[in-house]
């Protein structure tokens, strides 16, 4: 015999359920309906972060802080690995390289 107590939450769970369900619905119209808006507030984001960008984009990719980063292409004299030539301050291809070849030894 079902209990009330468990009534109760076999109810509640399907409508958390469904509310769920609702939400989900609602929030993909809402960004449908809201894209440029959304878009447009992120750009406004990462121009007034940079720092914030540029650190979550190098933990995320190369795990690896920014002065972690900024010492790793210090050593370097701050050239690329591969082909020796000046690079722009984050550029990748050459830090890479080292990276890989220090986590190797």
């Amino acid at each position: 015999m079902v209990t009330r107590k468990e009534k109760k939450a076999a109810y509640d769970h399907a409508r958390v359920a469904a509310k769920r369900e609702q939400k989900a619905v609602y929030d993909k119209e809402y960004g449908k309906l809201h894209r440029s808006e959304k878009n447009a507030y992120a750009l406004e984001w990462y121009r007034k972060h940079p720092e914030e960008v540029r650190n979550t984009r190098l933990m995320r990719t190369f795990k690896l802080t920014a002065s972690e980063w900024d010492v790793k292409l210090a050593a370097q004299d701050r050239k690329c690995a591969i082909c020796k030539t000046d690079c722009p301050q984050d550029a990748a291809h050459g830090i890479l390289i080292t990276i890989m070849l220090a986590a190797q030894a």
